[in-house]
């Protein structure tokens, strides 16, 4: 089941600003989130879900259709760190 969305925000610094101010859970890149963490203004939940191995991130511009040869090595990088973990 998933929960309804009373939010979508594109970019992790306004997300966390929105996770602050209390209207619910954020799922951010450490590198950004740690700071608030340290401070206590956030907390880690659902720990559980981290997923071990690489920090690999494809960042994608909003709003642009994705071309499809960046789809192509994307979907193939996916399958390449998959067959590696």
């Amino acid at each position: 089941m998933v929960p309804p969305v009373s939010i979508i925000i594109g970019d992790s610094r306004p997300m966390l600003d929105a996770a602050r101010a209390g209207p619910g859970i954020a799922q951010a890149f450490d590198i950004v989130s740690n700071v608030y963490i340290e401070s206590g203004e956030l907390c880690r939940v659902m720990e559980s879900m981290d997923i071990a191995g690489p920090s690999v991130h494809a960042l994608i511009p909003l709003g642009r259709k994705m071309p499809l040869k960046t789809r192509v090595v994307l979907d193939f990088l996916a399958e390449l760190m998959k067959a590696s973990v």
